[in-house]
């Protein structure tokens, strides 16, 4: 949504936040469905995602930016109706997906 490179994402306090937030709203629907997850795992997503390329995209911004159909249905979309189905708050994916929900088809 940011449309930023990770670098970028990940050596900003305010976007690193949100991102941490949104791997924790995963990680709440995980634990909700008795999935055994490693507790340190979003320690290790944010080292292994500091370890890309700094100019780095992610694959929705290149489908946004090129005008395609983004994967934002199976990403937020699915946190977003699976929290709701599971009574977990999903804000931040909620946030996400309302705010891509126009583009993603493509182009308005």
């Amino acid at each position: 949504m940011c449309r930023s490179p990770v670098g970028k994402i990940y050596n900003d306090a305010d976007l690193l936040e949100v991102a941490i937030a949104l791997m924790e709203e995963v990680r709440a629907l995980a634990l909700k469905q008795n999935i055994a997850i490693d507790p340190n795992v979003i320690e290790h997503s944010l080292k292994w995602s500091k370890g890309l390329p700094s100019d780095l995209f992610a694959s929705m911004y290149h489908d946004m930016a090129a005008g395609k159909r983004m994967e934002l249905e199976g990403m937020s979309g699915y946190v977003k109706r699976l929290g709701k189905e599971l009574g977990v708050s999903t804000p931040c994916h909620s946030l996400l997906y309302g705010g891509l929900k126009f583009f993603k088809d493509g182009r308005l």
